[in-house]
């Protein structure tokens, strides 16, 4: 107690000579405040609290508190002590050495918690010679990828915070100079190849998070610099999760960039309350205090993920979910998270737990006793990329269904607005590809003249087989790609009763093809899938409509449905129209079928099929395609 009334009284002593700077929209305004000097370790866990935390896990009487700190041990004792160098290399892409700034960090920051809880010299020295190293590097790759250099001046940051009193003080200068060097001036003077200040994306959070953190370590060696460096994070960082997170939470990048994004976002806002013992008001941005729910709404009963856009399928550890949990007061977003710690492997021994230490700060203020799995079984997110999300329970075995909208221009995303999801009994019936590793896809297109983040309609990146509308569980309209900047909104919901889902508008999606376009899914009893689709031709053009389902079940194609088999379960496709015919179909999912200048470099997609049927909506005419999913006894 005695430490937290000594840091507010340094926090009143600073705002009393207050400096008032104007961030990037002039009604957000920041205090200029300065770190107590000197005071080593104080990013997250002072020496104070570092000691009262390992005292309640030592203990006992904590036993979630317990098992993190093993699995940090783990890490820091195996990967965080490896042996193999940290060296200068640049990705198969050529672009980046972000997977050495990730391994940097989880190999420093494992073992400076490892060192400050055990006093063990090894750690100390092996944390140190990784410091030394990345500190000796040409650059932190700033100019190529900066978000290079916003993880590596985190990990170098924090493990000069917490271990200052320990390094030497060649290390020390090595590491001042090259945060300022390789990190600050970089920031400072645009050497990058995307402004993240003004970014809506991750890249916002990533970046200022990590330098952020450097700043408030090396604070004392540069103050103006470091100050600087803090308000700007602040200010802009203000605008990026007003992108992200309003109104209700959703991440327009999706699941998996939402984990990168968030965990930096509160690295940063924890590393600054434990410093200022404020976080500036940014997590009072709307929507902020409901991004845990939709995070782990995004996880379905076969323990995937609602993988649309840039995503894997494949979930894990969430470690920001630590902080909402605590911040928030909302124990029960940490019901999955304590699934996969108990199961072991909590993100130890690889890059992907290279944030667990920070969790400490978080846990040993959460009270463990009160957490259920959350009462929700509706999600509706509006915002840049709207969800809805359905579940029957949160049990292996519950119906989940998914339903996405937003726009291919938007970070990250696919042509694949109103693409459902959906799973019952165990199988995907309806389920999206999640992406395959950016560097084969990137040369290639390089080797075409293109490049995989240019968006605009008819570039290369929408060739992918993975990316394009076909291949999704969407409609395609006259063989048509949909428009990158048509943003389709959800425009009703339906939250109670025995049928949840949405209305979703995608008539700026086909604007070129169709005059209205409207999706609605509904979960009619936690059992049966209605998909209804209402297209409105205009008079003087006929639509071809292409309904597609990316599915796991083998289908076997009749005149009047389609049946779907997955080991003993079994699913009914079937459509009724007005106005038109209906033609059940099925189409190839293995890329190698399909001529593109892509086609050399997509993976190939096993135990998949895509399905659905093909119809002509007569010009001036209205079609309702009313489409039911039913499993079969």
């Amino acid at each position: 107690m005695a430490n937290v009334i000594f840091k507010y009284a340094a926090v009143m002593a600073g705002l009393l000579s207050c400096v008032m700077v104007a961030a990037s929209e002039p009604e957000h305004e920041i205090c200029r405040l300065e770190p107590v000097s000197g005071n080593h370790p104080r990013i997250l866990l002072d020496d104070m609290e570092f000691a009262s935390v390992m005292k309640e896990e030592e203990s006992g009487q904590n036993p979630v508190l317990s098992m993190l700190h093993s699995e940090i041990m783990y890490m820091a004792d195996n990967a965080g002590m490896s042996s193999e160098p940290l060296t200068f290399t640049l990705d198969v892409s050529g672009r980046r050495i972000l997977d050495v700034s990730r391994n940097a960090l989880m190999r420093i920051f494992s073992c400076a918690y490892a060192y400050r809880y055990t006093g063990e010299k090894r750690y100390l020295e092996h944390a140190e010679k990784d410091l030394a190293d990345v500190c000796s590097f040409e650059s932190w790759n700033a100019g190529r990828h900066f978000l290079d250099a916003g993880e590596m001046a985190a990990a170098v940051g924090l493990g000069y915070d917490w271990l200052y009193g320990h390094l030497s003080r060649e290390t020390l200068d090595k590491c001042e100079s090259a945060v300022v060097q390789y990190a600050f001036r970089p920031a400072m003077e645009g050497i990058w190849n995307l402004d993240f200040y003004s970014a809506g994306s991750n890249w916002n959070q990533v970046c200022n998070g990590g330098l952020a953190v450097a700043a408030l370590a090396v604070y004392e060696t540069c103050p103006d610099m470091a100050n600087h460096i803090i308000e700007k994070a602040v200010a802009s960082n203000r605008v990026a999760m007003e992108a992200m997170y309003s109104p209700d939470g959703n991440y327009p990048e999706g699941p998996g960039y939402w984990g990168y994004g968030t965990n930096y976002e509160v690295l940063m806002l924890g590393a600054l309350e434990s410093v200022y013992c404020t976080d500036f008001g940014l997590p009072s941005v709307p929507g902020f205090d409901r991004t845990g729910l939709y995070r782990l709404f995004c996880y379905t009963p076969t323990e995937r993920q609602f993988c649309y856009g840039d995503n894997l399928e494949r979930g894990g550890p969430e470690y920001a979910m630590w902080y909402l949990a605590w911040k928030f007061n909302e124990p029960s977003l940490l019901w999955k998270e304590l699934q996969y710690l108990k199961a072991g492997n909590y993100g130890h021994g690889n890059s992907s737990g290279r944030f667990l230490p920070m969790l400490m700060a978080f846990a040993s203020k959460i009270d463990f006793r009160t957490i259920s799995p959350p009462s929700q079984k509706y999600y509706c997110g509006q915002g840049k990329v709207p969800v809805m999300i359905v579940r029957t329970g949160w049990s292996p075995n519950d119906s989940y269904l998914g339903f996405k909208g937003g726009y291919a221009r938007s970070s990250h995303s696919h042509l694949d607005a109103g693409e459902f999801y959906y799973e019952a009994d165990g199988v995907r019936w309806s389920m999206d590809y999640e992406r395959q590793s950016y560097q084969s896809v990137e040369n290639t297109i390089r080797s075409l003249g293109g490049s995989f983040w240019d968006t605009d309609n008819g570039s290369f990146r929408w060739m992918g087989f993975r990316m394009h509308n076909r291949q999704h569980s969407t409609l395609t309209l006259n063989d048509k790609e949909h428009l990158v900047d048509g943003k389709a909104t959800i425009v009703e919901e339906f939250r109670s009763g025995d049928a949840p889902g949405a209305t979703m508008d995608l008539s700026p999606v086909f604007m070129t093809e169709a005059e209205t376009v409207v999706r609605t899914v509904r979960l009619v009893n936690g059992r049966i899938l209605t998909i209804t689709d209402k297209v409105k031709a205009y008079d003087d053009k006929d639509v071809a409509v292409r309904w597609t389902m990316v599915t796991e079940g083998r289908p076997e194609v009749d005149s009047d449905c389609i049946i779907l088999v997955k080991g003993d379960r079994k699913m009914r496709l079937h459509a009724d129209a007005s106005e038109t015919e209906v033609h059940y179909r099925e189409w190839s999912s293995d890329p190698a079928d399909y001529d593109t200048p892509l086609t050399v470099c997509d993976e190939p997609n096993p135990g998949t099929y895509i399905v659905g049927f093909e119809a002509t909506v007569a010009r001036g005419a209205c079609a309702e395609f009313k489409v039911t999913l039913s499993p079969v006894p």
